[in-house]
């Protein structure tokens, strides 16, 4: 929404091990200001739900000789906010996150008392350009309690196309 410096976005996901299966949907807003010339910052919202189902598996029962079917449990459906900030220029860019920003219940199928921690995500990059190649290093850091994952990366993108790699 160029006109009101702004943009909305829908998002579904859903990752299954076989046994537990998570399913969220959010819509997200953000809204960008220009600072300087060279310089904006974006603010932005997400607001959805959550659902997790686990899948105990089918159970032999060696007494019947008969396989018991598969006892399966779902949460209600959780509803999650987040909201984030994005900082940049032209030569580089600096960004914070929170998820879960109400510690929504049900973390755990099974435990209605259990709470999914907050998740904050810092980001930090810079670009350079190359002749037609900018080459973009970050590092992204990921902290919900009590874990921690940094992840360094870079990208290489030419024109629309855009190659990368995060260890």
């Amino acid at each position: 929404l160029q006109k009101l410096n702004s943009g909305v976005g829908i998002m579904f996901n859903t990752s299954s091990d076989g046994k537990l299966t998570s399913t969220s949907a959010s819509a997200c807003y953000a809204y960008q200001v220009k600072l300087t010339e060279n310089s904006h910052l974006r603010l932005g919202i997400n607001a959805g739900f959550y659902q997790k189902t686990y899948n105990f598996g089918s159970l032999y029962d060696s007494s019947t000789t008969k396989y018991v079917p598969p006892a399966v449990e779902t949460t209600p459906m959780v509803p999650d906010f987040g909201a984030g900030l994005l900082y940049y220029t032209d030569n580089y860019y600096l960004g914070a996150a929170v998820y879960h920003l109400f510690e929504p219940g049900y973390a755990n199928v099974g435990d209605p008392l259990s709470k999914t921690s907050r998740r904050y995500d810092f980001q930090i990059g810079k670009f350079y350009n190359s002749d037609n190649i900018i080459i973009n290093p970050y590092m992204l850091v990921l902290y919900q309690n009590p874990f921690w994952q940094v992840m360094p990366g870079i990208n290489f993108s030419f024109g629309h196309f855009t190659i990368g790699t995060t260890f």
